[in-house]
Order: C-alpha cells, then sequence, then structure tokens
C-alpha cells in the first residue's frame, strides 16, 4: 500500500491578505501613514487597488488588521 502525504493548502485570500498587510506594514514604516496610499500598499504586494478594498473596508481598516499581525 503506498502512502501518500497529503499538504493542506493555504486558501488564496489569505495569501493576498498576508501580502497587503506586509506591504502595509513596510510602506508605512518607511513612509509613516498619512504618506502611503491604497495604491501604494497595493503596488508593493503586486495586487490591485480593488484587491485592497475587497479584503479591507478602508485604509484604516487595513491599518487596524497590520497593527493586530504586530
Amino acid at each position: 500500500m503506498e502512502s501518500t502525504s497529503v499538504r493542506a493548502r493555504t486558501p488564496i485570500e489569505d495569501v493576498r491578505r498576508t501580502e497587503l498587510i506586509s506591504a502595509t506594514l513596510r510602506l508605512i514604516s518607511a513612509q509613516g501613514f498619512e504618506g502611503t496610499t491604497v495604491r501604494d500598499i497595493a503596488r508593493a504586494a503586486g495586487a490591485s487597488v480593488g484587491s485592497v478594498n475587497y479584503y479591507f473596508s478602508s485604509k484604516d481598516d487595513l491599518l487596524r488588521a497590520a497593527v493586530a499581525e504586530t
């Protein structure tokens, strides 16, 4: 009998959220909150602005999620 291991895949939604949060933390650290735009965050994460708006209701909501991750 052949044994196979099954790895659980991380949902793409979790990956994208993590990428957006990481980009947010990097940019805010470098530019400050006021100096960072949603467009900057999307670009740094390799995502669209629509993705940011899909996962987070606002820039403030994204910042809260990023701070909660630290």
